[in-house]
């Protein structure tokens, strides 16, 4: 019978199709340590003692399958990441943002194929609108949550450690996930980080929202090119008003609903 016939196997693709969970996964553990760097810190140290012979590096098997990895710094470089965590003030946490997780891809995917890497600012400004502040951290070899957030914040051989400052930069606020296969690697990941970024909305669209923050209600927020406006429709519902958000491409009327019945609008254009 058709039902006894052996089943082919099938390959599995070494890195997992929902990006987005591994995303807000990452994104998680980067936060833990932006949210409280002395706890982070000690659990780190924790988990990573004993794990190091010299330079050589014996992954944990919380990081995923154990292996032998070779680093330039040793342990060293994990406690340069303790002390500074130990004196680090907390900082916002980041949110993921789809069009700068659809930027950070992009690169993913140009540093995995070889081939020539687009700049970050036009990747930026193919999606949308950046204000503040931009960066990108690059990590080869990890795939596992947990293991690309510390590898990432420990910058073993980079002096400068450039990946962790953008980590830890309270200054970015919004960030975006890209991960993709790589011939000598294995694998390379990308976090974007920005500011502020919006994305423009195609129609005009109004919404209304009391409370948390529903999904079309965030979609609007995210087109407002301008954090200040977005505060005033945040802090609002954070205190338990209504909200409506009345949003044309190029503008934005935010109307409060006051306890008293009484209405309070905020204009914003741009071009």
């Amino acid at each position: 019978p058709a039902d006894r016939d052996a089943v082919p196997a099938l390959k599995l693709p070494a890195i997992e199709l929902d990006l987005r969970a591994r995303a807000l996964a990452v994104i998680e553990h980067v936060n833990r340590a932006r949210v409280d760097p002395p706890a982070f810190a000690r659990m780190l140290s924790t988990q990573l003692q004993g794990c190091f012979e010299g330079t050589t590096f014996n992954i944990p098997a919380a990081w995923g399958k154990r292996k032998l990895l070779r680093t330039a710094e040793g342990e060293a470089a994990v406690f340069n990441l303790v002390a500074q965590l130990k004196s680090t003030k907390p900082s916002p946490v980041l949110r993921l943002v789809p069009a700068l997780s659809g930027a950070a891809q992009q690169l993913a995917d140009e540093l995995g194929g070889g081939g020539a890497s687009t700049p970050l600012m036009e990747r930026l400004n193919g999606r949308g609108t950046f204000s503040g502040s931009a960066g990108e951290a690059v990590v080869y070899g990890v795939r596992q949550p947990e293991a690309i957030a510390a590898q990432l914040l420990i910058s073993d051989g980079d002096k400068e450690r450039r990946n962790r400052s953008f980590l830890l930069n309270g200054d970015l606020k919004v960030a975006g996930f890209g991960l993709a296969e790589h011939a000598q690697h294995g694998s390379v990941c990308v976090l974007t980080f920005a500011t502020l970024f919006a994305t423009a909305l195609a129609e005009p669209q109004t919404v209304e929202c009391q409370g948390e923050a529903s999904d079309a209600f965030t979609d609007v927020l995210d087109a407002i090119p301008s954090q200040q406006a977005r505060d005033i429709a945040t802090d609002a519902l954070v205190i338990g008003k209504k909200v409506r958000l009345e949003y044309e491409p190029g503008k934005i009327n935010i109307v409060v609903f006051e306890r008293d019945g009484s209405q309070r609008s905020s204009v914003l254009k741009w071009s």
